[in-house]
């Protein structure tokens, strides 16, 4: 008979049973507290201040891309214009309605046209309107001679600190979204935004 001290003690079916809920309750449970568990997800600033340089090389690769597209739009529209939406750098539409494959920048940068879709943290719109201050009289844009596009951060103050627009000027405006009031100027310096010429400027305006 063997002793106490080299028996083997064996599972009850009660014990399995229990066992067996242990371990689904922890195969359950340990997804949804991995999922909720508590983090620190406040954006740093170095995301913030990489995703703003990000936009900015962003906006002049739409700069050079509006130059290429107003050379080749004669050929494709009949008249030299300027791209109205910034998807129509990637792909554009001629008079007939047929996709014209131009990729003048590229894609990821073609769809981010709203919050869903930025990249980089920011997202890009193509202004319609420009306003003259204090009046506030708009003039809609002329797209045979000038075309406006803004950067936006997907999330203010988790992507991104600053708001950006450029024009066929090549010129590069910012102005901090707390002071961003929607309204675009034809004038951007009178209405408090700094000139981005490179991207030392941008940096001192980060600090």
């Amino acid at each position: 008979m063997p002793s106490p001290s080299t028996s083997t003690a064996r599972m009850t079916p009660s014990g399995i049973v229990f066992t067996l809920l242990l371990a689904a309750f922890i195969g359950l449970i340990a997804p949804w507290w991995w999922a909720h568990r508590p983090t620190d997800d406040t954006p740093s600033l170095a995301t913030l201040q990489r995703n703003e340089m990000q936009a900015v090389d962003h906006l002049r690769r739409i700069v050079d891309a509006q130059a290429v597209y107003f050379d080749k739009s004669r050929s494709i529209f009949g008249d030299a214009r300027y791209a109205a939406f910034v998807t129509h750098l990637w792909t554009a539409v001629d008079p007939s309605g047929k996709p014209v494959k131009l990729d003048l920048i590229p894609r990821h940068l073609a769809v981010a046209v709203g919050t869903t879709k930025a990249t980089d943290g920011y997202y890009f719109i193509d202004v319609r309107e420009r306003v003259a201050l204090p009046s506030k009289d708009a003039r809609t844009i002329d797209y045979r001679r000038e075309w406006t596009v803004a950067a936006i951060p997907q999330q203010a103050g988790r992507t991104g600190n600053l708001i950006f627009m450029v024009d066929q000027s090549k010129k590069i405006f910012a102005r901090p979204v707390k002071t961003f009031s929607s309204l675009y100027p034809m004038d951007p310096a009178a209405d408090g935004w700094v000139e981005l010429p490179d991207h030392a400027a941008l940096s001192r305006l980060q600090q």
